[in-house]
């Protein structure tokens, strides 16, 4: 055999190999995919098992419930693309529970161990069903009777009657016949002239149906009363105001339920009354809210056949705290003026307590506040300045009011500055001018107060007289000025002709919480010549006043330029006034 042919063998044996190996993935379909049925019978399902794969493969099938599923056949072998349907059955035990149950079916792969599921669903319906109840009477002294109520409710569908059986005791009656959905009670006498202690089945059965309910009990006689108080913790520290609180464990060491009564010396119970089984225990709450200083005792009783007493200690300590602050320490604030400051008053403390406030300065909106452990309120401290500037230091103190201590301080500062202040100078304060001409004032405002202020001007003088903020071309007679700086305005006095004389110009500044005046002289001579006369001062009137417009327009259009060009322009207008005036006569 040549090696060709050699290898045409080892490939095809190759092949084959890895087809008999490989696995085909199966798909799995359940039908219906959910049903129901009663205890007592049956229902069914169809599941259809696909190979999906390119190879033959063997699929194994199992449920998830093998108890309830039966399925035939439980292995089939398939073709690729073929299909085969398996019968399932699920029928309930008998003590299976009604209600909606879900199972899988698996195909599990023989080549590879690959599962592949269907989810199914079945309802399952207790046409026949009984519950008990039985309520022990837990343990009896020798020779009494115990007696237990076995409750007994018909959970089927129809009327059953139910026969109760127990390998000790008499029942009040052996059968019962319920409607569905009936309950009735059932009396289980059990009675021992030793000490024994054992359990048994009590069992309820319907005398026509699968229907049963057992349940196991306990029955005890020994010592009957007997018990013990524990508190916990015996003694503790706790803040005057505050409240302790107690566990009062009643532990019942008979061997008969006992109920018993609480009473305490001081402090309030949770449950003053306790029904408590044989050998068992139950556990209150006291709470307990001393006011007194020092070592207090509260004496806790629990009454039943016998009584039993515990004591508890408390250490009682004042734990009235608070702390009191200003988030500002350093207020800034103006003469003249109510200024406020929050207050801040926290309950440090372990219990609600009334804190009394009060101040060396100001007025605080609230003189005591009642505040909760860790609760917190904000206050206000309120102040009037007087007109000078100061610093006014202040303290709050927060007391607490039910021992007078202990107290908090808190200290803070209000800084009062003079806010508005102005300082005005006009310059010059006595300037001369002759008839017809002009002259300019410049006005000084220093803001030597600590806020920004605006300043309204105004004057008292002549008609011919204007004043007006240097930094603004809409005539407005207003200046605003930032602390520390000097705003500036012009006083314009465009002389008429034939005015003589001295004629004062007084300036006033009016601002925030300030008002201040200056007093200026002009002192107008005679520039132009007597010569002229009245009949020609008229017709010199006249032109003056057909140029009167034309020159105060010039001077609008000047004020923004600063005091020297002014004055000079001014000039050059009086005697453009005065050329055309001698033009005119000549």
């Amino acid at each position: 055999m040549n090696s060709s042919s050699k290898l045409v063998i080892l490939s095809t044996l190759l092949t084959l190999s890895v087809t008999l190996t490989a696995a085909s993935p199966a798909e799995v379909t359940l039908f219906p995919q959910e049903s129901s049925t009663r205890i007592d019978s049956f229902t069914s399902y169809e599941v259809t098992v696909e190979n999906t794969g390119p190879v033959e493969d063997v699929y194994s099938l199992t449920s998830s419930d093998t108890a309830s599923i039966d399925i035939a056949p439980r292995q089939v072998e398939l073709e690729p693309g073929e299909s085969e349907v398996v019968n399932i059955w699920y029928n309930p035990d008998s003590q299976k529970e009604a209600g909606r149950y879900s199972f899988d079916i698996n195909a599990k792969s023989r080549a590879n161990g690959n599962t592949y599921s269907a989810q199914g669903f079945v309802n399952v319906i207790r046409e026949h069903d009984v519950s008990m109840n039985v309520q022990e009477p837990g343990s009896v002294c020798l020779g009494e009777r115990a007696t237990y109520q076995v409750e007994l409710t018909n959970e089927g569908l129809q009327k059953e009657t139910f026969e109760l059986t127990s390998p000790v005791g008499e029942f009040s009656q052996n059968e019962v016949t319920l409607e569905d959905q009936e309950t009735q009670t059932v009396e289980l006498y059990v009675s021992s002239e030793q000490e024994r202690e054992e359990s048994f089945n009590v069992v309820t059965a319907s005398t026509t149906s699968y229907a049963q309910s057992i349940k196991s009990v306990n029955f005890q006689a020994e010592t009957c009363y007997s018990s013990e108080v524990v508190v916990n913790p015996e003694s503790q520290r706790v803040a005057s105001g505050a409240t302790a609180e107690y566990d009062i464990t009643v532990r019942n060491t008979g061997t008969r339920s006992d109920e018993f009564v609480l009473q305490t010396s001081q402090g309030q119970l949770q449950n003053t009354t306790l029904q408590i089984p044989a050998d068992s225990s139950a556990t209150t709450s006291l709470e307990f809210t001393p006011e007194e200083l020092g070592e207090q005792q509260v004496q806790i009783t629990a009454e039943s056949e016998i009584t039993t007493t515990a004591t508890a200690s408390a250490t009682v300590y004042n734990g009235m705290e608070s702390e009191i602050s200003v988030p500002q320490q350093e207020v800034n604030t103006c003469e003249n003026t109510e200024t406020e400051t929050p207050v801040n008053v926290e309950n440090t403390g372990e219990a609600t307590e009334t804190f009394e406030l009060q101040t060396t300065r100001g007025n605080l909106s609230q003189e005591e506040v009642t505040l909760r452990p860790r609760a917190s309120e904000q206050l206000n401290l309120s102040y009037s300045t007087g007109d000078e500037a100061s610093q006014v230091n202040y303290q709050i103190t927060s007391t607490a009011s039910t021992f007078g201590e202990p107290s908090d301080t808190v200290s803070g500062t209000f800084n009062v500055e003079n806010c508005y202040d102005l300082q005005m100078n006009i310059i010059p304060e006595v300037a001369s001018a002759g008839e017809n001409r002009s002259q300019v004032y410049e006005v000084r405002l220093q803001n030597t107060g600590t806020q920004q202020n605006t300043y309204e001007l105004s004057y008292e003088g002549p008609s011919w007289i204007d004043i007006k903020d240097r930094e603004n071309d809409d005539n407005e007679r207003t200046i605003t000025v930032n602390p520390g700086e000097t705003g500036y305005a012009d006083i314009y006095a465009g002389i008429p002709y034939q005015k003589r004389g001295e004629v004062e110009i007084t300036a006033t500044a009016v601002g925030e919480q300030v008002k201040q005046s200056k007093t200026v002289k002009l002192v107008v001579g005679e520039d132009i010549e007597e010569a002229m006369k009245s009949d020609e001062q008229e017709a010199g009137g006249a032109i003056t006043g057909a140029f009167t417009d034309t020159a105060n327009s010039l001077i609008n259009q000047i004020q923004g330029q600063n005091t020297v060009i002014r004055a000079a322009l001014a000039i050059i207008t009086g005697l453009i006034l005065t050329a055309a005036i001698l033009y005119w006569e000549w």
